[in-house]
């Protein structure tokens, strides 16, 4: 779908008398890319989503509320990206048996496969021998779905004649998926189930809370807490003890360890791991002094 850019050196001509353009161009077809995207010759299917949420909601008194939500939403047809001319599958599932696969290794199980010569890099297709080739060759196909669920537990205070109001928040929830957006690939052969995890946003756990006390008029106190149970994250392999961290021989090594394009460290699954708990507090004071005709001029300090 796009011819990509391409670089020509020219050795021995003075500039600015090197040869034009359009004198080299022909030659574009002949140059091996690692990869290539083409447009799906099926089309794609619109993603949708189905939802439902039920809610449960009782007062306490005049000043209080409590209520339980619970939400569910699937999403199907989501894009991924698709090799067409992936390796044969290579998985490295036994951390104290790892072997590696190399990429010329890899480069022989593909549909078409891919050798080597002393004119560069060539495939051969209906018997013809073609350098302008792609090592991978990409496109977007809408075959990926996500998962959430979550349960929402509430409490909130009004201040009605009280000094102080509050709301307290938890949440429970879960976010899996076999795709992350629309450049996300497989880490091994296209093999997609074995992509089926948490979602990069996915918290377990969401605890809120926000406390304000009005110690007299025009002044307050507010007090605000978030905590999170910590992200997930991939564990891709370490290259001082494995030499690469293409495990697989595919060709693809991305620093981006939340999605598919890694290879995982042997024994691991996508964002089998967690980061830290997250917490953050926040304070802060006002005040509100008249300011003649009805106005007021507010002071605030936050922390």
């Amino acid at each position: 779908t796009y011819n990509g850019n391409v670089s020509a050196g020219i050795n021995d001509a003075p500039f600015p008398n090197g040869p034009a353009s359009n004198e080299i161009s022909a030659d574009r077809n002949d140059i091996f890319s690692n990869s290539l995207r083409i447009l799906n010759p099926d089309g794609y299917d619109n993603p949708y989503t189905h939802q439902f949420s039920l809610g449960y909601q009782r007062q306490l008194g005049d000043d209080k509320l409590f209520y339980v939500d619970v939400m569910h939403t699937r999403s199907e047809n989501l894009f991924r990206l698709r090799d067409l001319n992936a390796p044969a599958p290579f998985p490295v599932n036994d951390p104290n048996n790892v072997t590696v696969r190399t990429t010329e290794q890899a480069d022989l199980t593909r549909p078409v496969p891919i050798f080597n010569d002393e004119n560069g890099t060539y495939g051969i297709v209906d018997g013809d021998t073609l350098h302008g080739i792609g090592r991978n060759v990409v496109m977007t196909e809408t075959a990926g779905r996500s998962q959430y669920w979550a349960a929402s537990i509430n409490l909130q205070k009004s201040r009605l004649d009280d000094d102080y109001s509050y709301r307290i928040s938890y949440t429970l929830s879960e976010l899996w998926n076999n795709t992350e957006d629309i450049n996300f690939r497989a880490e091994d052969a296209n093999n997609f189930g074995n992509e089926w995890g948490p979602s990069i946003n996915d918290r377990t756990h969401v605890f809120s809370g926000i406390f304000s006390w009005y110690a007299f008029d025009n002044f307050s106190v507010n007090m605000a807490t978030l905590m999170q149970s910590g992200q997930p994250i991939n564990r891709i392999p370490d290259a001082t003890i494995y030499g690469t961290t293409d495990l697989n021989g595919d060709g693809r090594s991305f620093g981006d360890a939340y999605v598919g394009n890694s290879d995982r460290s042997p024994g691991e699954s996508r964002n089998s791991d967690r980061l830290p708990w997250a917490t953050t507090f926040d304070a802060g004071i006002q005040y509100q002094a008249p300011f003649g005709n009805g106005q007021k001029l507010e002071v605030r300090a936050d922390i």
